[in-house]
Order: C-alpha cells, then structure tokens, then sequence
C-alpha cells in the first residue's frame, strides 16, 4: 500500500537546509537539499547529475540520457537564487580534488571520497536532516517532487511547464501529482473568482 505523500512547504524545505549539518558533508547536504527542492529531480537523477551538467549562467542542468528514467534526456530549470549556493559547492568540490567526471553530489568522506551516493543514502540524509530540524513529516525526495509541483502550480506555472520539468510523458501523471494541492490552495482559489451572487 502507498503511504501518504506529505507536501513541504518552502519555509519546511528551507528548515532542511539550514539544519544539514557542517563542514564538507553539510555543505554538499545543504546544496543538495535545495537542488532537489527546485529542481524536482528524481533522486536516481540527482545522483547522476555532473558538474559539466550544470549551467550556471542559464539556471539550467541538463539530466543525462544515462541517469534519466527511460533514458530520455532533458533540461530543467532551477531558482536562480540557488546560484550562490551550488557555486559555493563548487569551490568546496575542487578543493577536495574531485574532478567534473565525478558527481556533482558525491561521497565526501574520505574513505568513499568522489564514490556516487546511492538513492538510500540521500533518503537515509534526508530522514537524519529532518529529525534534527524538528520536521516531523514522512520526508523523503519523491517528497520533494510532489511539493515542488504543488508551489508552482500554487504561483501560476503552467501544468505543461510543470511536466516538461518533471520529466513526465503524460500529463495525467502530472495532474495526479497536483491532487495533493493544499487546503488553502483551494480556499483561496475559490475566493479570488467572481461571486456568484447568493
């Protein structure tokens, strides 16, 4: 049976992030965090993604064929307030000697150092991350994939942007993802249309 998708708000997604922990492994958590949390990647896909996937001027990466579900390519976008941050990252990274055939969220221990993380380890981060920032939903990064289309659908982008983003091939899919709209989403919706005059 599918458990219950519990949709973060911003101010929850940013909670994570501030409580990732420190030095090298907080750092790249806490960039990983927002990657996933404006991106919308699948985490198999975040675990694949490279340095030499990004584009920093554009606020774009580029999901390779070989991490894509159905090996289909594509292009997302990301909030360009993330740019700080991953170019931060960046930095951290050489300094540690990895190299752009690395991934861009690798191993930081110096055992594993530049080793892919496996989707368990970025679930195993994320539930860590959540104890510490007193967040007591279910988090997890399918998580992350429903609460992102939720905001944009909530701040006006288009259902088509919002699958092309996702990596979707139908747009039913996108729209079940969308059923998780919140209450005041919904309140609010119905409120700003015309009365109909009872």
């Amino acid at each position: 049976m599918k458990r219950t998708i519990e949709i973060l708000s911003p101010a929850e997604m940013n909670q994570l992030a501030n409580h990732a922990g420190s030095g090298k492994t907080g750092a790249r958590n806490r960039a990983m965090i927002a990657f996933i949390s404006t991106t919308a990647l699948r985490v198999r896909e975040v675990c694949g993604i490279k340095p030499s996937n990004l584009d920093l001027e554009k606020c774009t990466v580029t999901v390779p064929a070989e991490c894509a579900k159905l090996h289909k390519p594509r292009t997302v976008a990301f909030d360009p307030s993330l740019r700080p941050m991953l170019s931060d990252w960046l930095t951290i990274r050489r300094g540690l000697g990895l190299t752009n055939s690395q991934p861009l969220f690798p191993a930081v221990s110096t055992r594993g150092l530049g080793n892919p993380l496996v989707p368990r380890q970025v679930h195993r981060m994320l539930a860590d991350t959540a104890k510490r920032a007193g967040i007591e939903k279910r988090i997890h990064p399918h998580g992350f994939r429903h609460s992102a289309a939720c905001y944009w659908l909530e701040n006006g982008v288009d259902l088509r942007v919002i699958q092309k983003q996702l990596g979707h091939s139908s747009i039913a899919v996108t729209a079940r993802y969308l059923d998780h709209l919140s209450d005041k989403a919904q309140r609010d919706a119905i409120a700003a249309i015309p009365s109909m005059g009872f």
